[in-house]
C-alpha cells in the first residue's frame, strides 16, 4: 500500500485509544510515509493506550503526522523507516508524550526513535528508549530540529552513526532527571549532542563514542556555525 497503510488522513482530528497496528507496511518509495498512521493536514492526533509493532514506511515506520500529536500509556516496537527519517515516528508539528516505550526501532537514516523537523515545541517525559538505532550516517534515537523538553526518561542501548546516540537537539535542550546508559553515537555524543540548554540531575554510565574522530562520550555542544559559542548549564550530573 501507499502511505499510511493502516490509517490514511486528510484534515479533521484523529483520536485512537486502545489500538493495536502490527506489521502495517506503506510501500511505494520515497512517498509511503507512515507504515501505521499517516496523518497530513490533521488539527490534532491523540493516542493513549495502544500499540505499534512491526510497521514500516519510508518516513516514519509507524506514524508519518504533519500535525500536533499527543501520546501517552503507548508502546513502540520493532518498527523501521526504511529509506529515511523516524524508525518509530516522524513528525512535523508540536509533541508531548508521556509513559511511552520505543524498544528495538530503526531508522535508515535520522532518528531512530523519533524525528522531529520545524519550529515546534517537544515535550516528552517519563518516556523510555530503549535500543533503538539510526543505521545510515546521521542522528540519535530522538531528533528534533527546535526546542525540546525532556523529563524523567530512560536512555539504554541506543546507537547512531552520526551525532547523539541517544539524543540530537540542533537547538535548545533543557532536560532533567533523565538516565543515559549504554547508548554509543560514531561522530561524536554518546549520549547528547546539543546546542545550548540546560542539563540538571541527569545521569551518564557506560556511553561511548565508537569512531576514531568523535569526541564527547556522553555529550557534546555545538555553536551555529561559527556565529557564537555554545551556551550549556551541566547541574548535578
Amino acid at each position: 500500500a501507499g502511505s499510511g497503510a493502516g490509517i490514511h488522513m486528510l484534515g479533521s482530528n484523529l483520536t485512537i485509544s486502545d489500538g493495536a497496528f502490527d506489521g502495517n507496511v506503506s510501500s511505494g518509495g520515497t512517498y509511503s510515509h507512515g507504515g501505521a498512521i499517516n496523518a497530513n493536514q490533521v488539527a490534532n492526533i491523540t493516542i493513549t493506550g495502544s500499540l505499534f509493532v512491526g510497521n514500516e514506511g519510508y518516513d516514519g515506520g509507524a506514524i508519518f503526522s504533519t500535525g500536533p500529536i499527543s501520546v501517552s500509556s503507548s508502546t513502540f516496537t520493532a518498527n523501521a523507516a526504511t529509506g529515511g527519517n523516524g524508525g518509530a515516528v516522524a513528525l512535523n508539528g508540536a509533541v508531548v508524550m508521556s509513559q511511552v516505550l520505543f524498544e528495538g526501532n530503526v531508522a535508515a537514516v535520522n532518528g531512530g526513535a523519533i524525528f522531529r523537523d520545524g519550529g515546534y515545541d517537544f515535550q516528552i517525559e517519563q518516556v523510555e528508549f530503549l535500543s533503538n538505532a539510526a543505521v545510515g550516517w546521521r542522528w540519535g534515537c530522538a531528533h528534533q530540529s527546535a526546542s525540546a523538553t525532556v523529563i524523567d526518561g530512560i536512555f539504554d542501548g541506543n546507537t547512531c552513526d552520526g551525532l547523539g546516540g541517544a539524543i540530537f537537539a540542533p537547538n535548545e535542550l533543557l532536560l532533567e532527571g533523565a538516565s543515559f546508559t549504554n547508548n554509543t553515537a560514531d561522530a561524536g555524543a554518546g549520549a547528547v549532542h546539543f546546542r545550548y540548554g540546560h542539563l540538571q540531575d541527569a545521569s551518564f554510565t557506560a556511553n561511548a563514542v565508537t569512531g576514531v574522530a568523535g569526541g564527547g562520550g556522553a555529550v557534546s555542544t555545538s555553536s551555529d556555525g561559527g556565529l557564537s559559542p555554545p551556551v550549556a548549564a551541566i547541574e548535578s550530573c
